[in-house]
């Protein structure tokens, strides 16, 4: 099936699917067709013969990557299985790896639960300005 096949012209998935530069960011509430607009856009990239590792599809959720994989390989898009889609997290995660960052502060990345924040600010608190002065860091941080 070809990428624009059955997408309404003048919709906003055709836009995002068709717009020609080289980096996109769509910003949309859930449910908006977000997953939908990029799977389009991928498809043609992959259509035009764009090399499958020049093209980075990133979401939120890993359901939402596999959904993407799996629905480019339905329309049978040539490529789609050298893919590599994957979560904004895995994407930060796999630039801290490759910058070295995570060596050099000697820490190991793992998800911080709401339990156990007030041990990691003890942790490190003391080197960073006080416990205080690390609170409002992290809390800008996560605004």
């Amino acid at each position: 099936m070809a990428w624009d096949q059955g997408l309404d012209k003048t919709g906003i998935a055709f836009k995002v699917a068709s717009e020609g530069g080289n980096r996109i960011r769509v910003i949309a509430g859930p449910g908006t067709g977000k997953s939908y607009a990029m799977k389009r856009r991928v498809a043609r990239l992959l259509e035009q013969k764009v090399d499958p590792e020049k093209v980075l599809a990133v979401t939120f959720t890993r359901v939402a990557a596999e959904d993407l994989h799996r629905e480019l390989q339905k329309l049978d898009v040539p490529g789609c299985e050298d893919l590599e889609g994957q979560t904004l997290h895995a994407l930060a995660m796999r630039i801290l790896a490759r910058q070295h960052v995570l060596q050099s502060v000697g820490r190991t990345p793992r998800p911080l639960n709401s339990f156990e924040l007030k041990a990691m600010y003890s942790d490190i608190g003391p080197n960073n300005g006080g416990i205080t002065t690390t609170k409002d860091l992290v809390e800008a941080c996560r605004e």
